[in-house]
């Protein structure tokens, strides 16, 4: 079973660049972010930090076609599909790092 992945990337000051196309990744439970950032890496040569989960079309873990919030390191190369704006939430116990910049 893998996942199919859709980023959609922010800049280092939260707005939104687009998405990604998407991609799979060998790993299909959801919290493994690094399957996601070595698969964007391979697929569209961009560094990314994920920053949360966005939704994901089952329902729950495992598999599927599961979406990302993720910061892009730098510039993007490739071009991005139209995704809509995303604001990262203030979340009441929020991890440090866990927002853009």
């Amino acid at each position: 079973m893998s996942r199919t992945v859709r980023l959609v990337l922010v800049d280092a000051t939260g707005r939104t660049l687009g998405a990604l196309p998407d991609f799979d990744v060998p790993v299909p439970w959801w919290q493994d972010a690094a399957a996601v950032v070595a698969g964007a890496r391979a697929a569209y040569d961009v560094d990314v930090t994920v920053l949360r989960l966005l939704a994901g079309r089952r329902g729950r873990p495992p598999g599927g076609h599961v979406s990302y919030l993720a910061e892009a390191a730098g510039p993007v190369r490739v071009p991005l599909l139209p995704a809509e704006a995303v604001q990262p939430a203030a979340h009441p116990l929020p991890l440090p790092g866990a927002g853009p910049g």
